[in-house]
């Protein structure tokens, strides 16, 4: 999956401006910075752009959306006033019907876009949140279908760009990766990214994997973009190298009808032009070399020779550059063919003011002199003996000697002694100026080595040695040395050889051959973790993983503590660190780790712990240390619910090369101090912006691990809480089921108290009706016969509610009601009871 911007990264502002019409983005954010980060941009542009912009919120109110926008300097209120924006909610329009229907969407989508096309707007800019999508509505289940039919029935026909939005951690892997699979464009840690895990409407139907396979891309996608970033930053950095080296570097294809791909801001400054005037090839040549001759000349060679892939260094010395049949400068230049790549690297000196020294010197001595004195470049003098006899101001100041000491002295003499560029000396190594007056030639420029006791260090010059002559004379009567300081170009120089260490293709996994604490001699000792909160909470290969984020980068060593200081995990790729591990360790006399670590005598675990990851626990903060063993310590404090529950580190730095330093670490650590310098000359240095990148990582690496302790913590918790609700559903069954045999035991006794009076009423007003008929009126003889009735039906309601009661104890037995019987049972009794009411009823 690649980057929407092509090979290079860019912000994802403007990314979001180069969308188009027809593009169709989902948003996968895991925060909601990550989510205003992306919707601000997303609508701003549109609107900037003449786009009528919808937003459909959901989790998000209209407020909050409103704020994110006016926090861009937007005026909301001028859009939304005048219809170019619309904020919506999504019960206006996924599910504006009370359920979910992916063809009436995409119905109400191509609507709306011919009405902002009619509105005189050049195209439809919506966004959604789909959040909407968890709550259970009805055809919730298709949404996946209706992503990929907007790629088949909206998106190819109508002018829209639509940004769909979803909640990784809300959403089910499942669901996110239709998402991904749905989606040509894919916004992930602030980057748009070509979807080529997207699959086409008419297959997408019959593709299903795995959740694995989801996360699988989604590592994927923030991979490719740290690697992408490590290397823009490495490009960067060498760029700005380049840039501030003293000569001129480019590169061009050695075909003439291509321009130059790349040139240093020293380049065309030599050439006294600029880089716009140099950008073509053919305008080159005639801005460099202005007699036509020369021009062809020199032209002609450089394309034979590329063009037949000579290997070897091509190189033209004293070169003059005119301008109006004026010389204006001077140069050496070579061109390097890289037959393989068909181009060729040009690098030029700007040498003109050697050249009008040597100019100068041939012509008048008196001249000389002047220039001799105010020149930039050290020039020294010596006569057929070798001896020195002169030298100017910058030569005593490149060289850290007065006149007055050099003065008589040769360049056999032992302080001119020189080593070579590489750092090694040769033992009788002739000095440039004694070969030029052996020779009779000029020699140099060459790099050489010399020893200034004021700095207690090597200095680098560039040296030309060349012979002067009496007339007539065949052996030189004098020699001139001209030199100047490039220490700091050649430091530059080796700065961009310690890169080539971060690209070779095994640093990838720099610490897979000493991966864990465990091939230490004295074993593992994470195994003597009781706290244990990161190490429940996070498996041992993904700590590895999270720290080989930080240590690809730097090749060295890092722990990981929980709270109370034990370790969850010790690697140690550094040899330099090892080494004095293993030192430290057996400084403790004893076989037992525990004892050990409490001792106080294992140096770097009182480094590391002590002096770096309790204070970082203890502060809530980072920490910078010198460690016992001279390197530099860098812990961060590792959060988890608003709480430290550890301390991650790694070591950086180079190992100390003084030689009292090192003596005092072997002293220290019972080591050979020969071994120890032999290791410390062997390390290799890391660049300053590597660290910062791998401190950048750690803090990463920290956060990482605190959310997987917050996610163990909160599963623990989910955990209890259901053993605890299963506790009280058993207890309140068993509650409920005494409160049923106690309910059954009422029903049945207040069943039989209320059956005797019943029988009592009942039987006393039989008695009236059969001995006292003559006794009694007709209507005296209807109340004692309705208060039979109601008797009866009193007996009925008393076995009625004793079945209801046994209703929960037997299997329920289902039959056919005849209602409107009943309603006509009861009609009737309440005519009778109130016989002068004249109702009309309808059943």
């Amino acid at each position: 999956m690649t980057a929407h911007s092509g090979d290079k990264y860019s912000k994802l502002p403007d990314l979001i401006a180069n969308l188009k019409p027809h593009d169709h983005l989902c948003l996968i954010y895991e925060s909601r910075e990550e989510w205003r980060e992306t919707v601000a941009p997303f609508i701003s542009s549109g609107l900037k752009r003449n786009e009528k912009c919808i937003y459909v919120i959901d989790a998000s109110t209209a407020r909050e959306v409103k704020t994110v926008l006016s926090e861009t300097g937007l005026a909301v209120d001028s859009y939304d006033k005048k219809g170019q924006l619309s904020i919506i909610h999504e019960r206006d329009a996924y599910t504006r019907q009370g359920y979910f229907d992916p063809d009436l969407m995409i119905a109400f989508l191509i609507a709306e876009t011919e009405k902002a096309l009619r509105e005189g707007y050049s195209a439809l800019r919506v966004t959604g949140e789909m959040s909407w999508a968890l709550r259970g509505y009805h055809g919730a289940e298709r949404i996946l279908e209706y992503e990929t039919k907007m790629n088949q029935e909206l998106f190819p026909a109508y002018p829209c760009v639509a940004l769909c939005q979803y909640d990784r951690w809300k959403f089910d892997p499942e669901t996110i990766k239709g998402v991904v699979l749905t989606h040509p464009l894919l916004i992930k840690g602030g980057r748009i990214y070509r979807n080529f895990y997207y699959i086409e409407p008419e297959e997408y139907l019959n593709h299903k994997k795995g959740e694995r396979e989801v996360q699988h891309w989604l590592n994927n996608l923030e991979r490719e973009r740290k690697n992408q970033e490590d290397l823009r930053e490495s490009e960067a950095f060498i760029r700005t190298v380049m840039d501030n080296l003293p000569i001129g570097i480019a590169v061009n294809s050695v075909d003439p009808d291509v321009n130059f791909t790349y040139m240093n801001d020293n380049f065309p400054k030599i050439y006294r032009t600029t880089r716009e005037a140099l950008t073509e090839w053919d305008s080159f040549w005639e801005v460099v070399y202005e007699d036509p001759r020369f021009r062809s000349e020199i032209k002609q060679r450089v394309l034979e020779d590329c063009a037949a892939g000579d290997p070897k260094r091509m190189l033209w010395e004293n070169i003059p550059v005119t301008r109006n049949g004026q010389v204006v400068a001077y140069i050496s230049a070579s061109n390097t063919p890289l037959p393989d790549k068909d181009l060729m690297i040009s690098t030029v000196w700007d040498v003109t003011d050697r050249i009008k020294a040597e100019k100068t010197l041939r012509d008048s001595e008196e001249k000389h002199r002047r220039l001799f004195e105010t020149m930039a470049q050290g020039v020294i003098y010596q006569d057929a003996a070798g001896k020195i006899i002169s030298a100017n101001p910058a030569a005593e100041k490149i060289l850290g000697f007065s006149f007055d000491e050099m003065q008589g002295q040769t360049s056999t003499d032992r302080r001119w002694q020189m080593i070579e560029a590489d750092g090694t000396a040769v033992p009788g190594t002739e000095h440039p100026t004694m070969i030029a007056l052996r020779t009779g030639q000029k020699i140099g420029p060459v790099i050489k080595g010399i020893y200034r006791p004021d700095l207690e260090s090597h200095v680098w010059l560039s040296i030309t040695a060349i012979p002067l002559f009496q007339p007539g004379a065949e052996e030189p009567f004098r020699v001139y040395a001209t030199f100047e300081d490039i220490t700091e170009r050649l430091q530059a120089v080796r700065e961009l050889h310690r890169l080539e260490w971060m690209l070779k293709s095994d640093k990838a996994s720099g610490f897979t051959d000493n991966k864990g604490a465990a091939q230490q001699s004295y074993g593992d000792i994470t195994a003597l973790n009781r706290y244990r909160v990161i190490m429940d909470a996070v498996d041992r290969d993904v700590l590895e993983d999270i720290a080989s984020d930080y240590l690809d980068l730097l090749e060295t060593s890092t722990a990981i503590y929980e709270a109370n200081g034990d370790y969850a995990l010790g690697i140690f790729s550094s040899g330099w660190c090892k080494k004095l591990d293993e030192a430290s360790r057996k400084l403790c006399e004893t076989e037992d780790n525990r004892k050990a670590l409490d001792s106080g005598k294992w140096l770097c675990h009182e480094s590391c712990w002590k002096d770096a990851a309790s204070i970082a626990i203890e502060t809530g903060a980072p920490v910078d240390v010198k460690c016992n063993g001279g390197l530099r310590l860098y812990a961060v404090p590792i959060w988890a619910d608003q709480e430290v529950v550890g301390s991650i580190n790694f070591g950086y730095g180079d190992p100390p090369q003084e030689g009292a330093m090192l003596t005092e670490i072997a002293d220290k650590y019972n080591v050979d101090p020969d071994e120890l310098a032999k290791m410390a000359a062997e390390y290799e240095t890391r660049p300053p912006f590597i660290i910062d990148l791998a401190r950048k990582r750690l803090h990463s690496s920290a956060r990482m691990i605190g959310t997987l302790v917050e996610r163990k913590t909160r599963e623990q918790n989910i955990n209890q809480l259901n053993a605890e609700l299963e506790k009280r559903v058993r207890e309140r069954t068993a509650q409920l089921e005494a409160a049923n045999r106690e309910l059954d035991a009422f029903t049945s006794s207040a069943s039989h108290d209320l059956r005797a009076p019943l029988s009592r009423i009942s039987g006393f007003s039989e008695i009236l009706l059969e001995d006292y008929p003559d006794r009694l009126d007709p209507q005296g003889r209807k109340y004692l016969q309705r208060i039979n009735s109601s008797c009866k039906d009193m007996r009925e309601l008393i076995d009625d509610l004793l079945k209801l009661s046994r209703v929960s104890q037997r299997q329920i037995n289902r039959e056919p009601v005849e209602l409107s019987a009943l309603v006509n049972v009861y009609l009737k009794e309440l005519q009778a009871r109130e016989p002068q009411r004249v109702v009309e009823t309808s059943i």
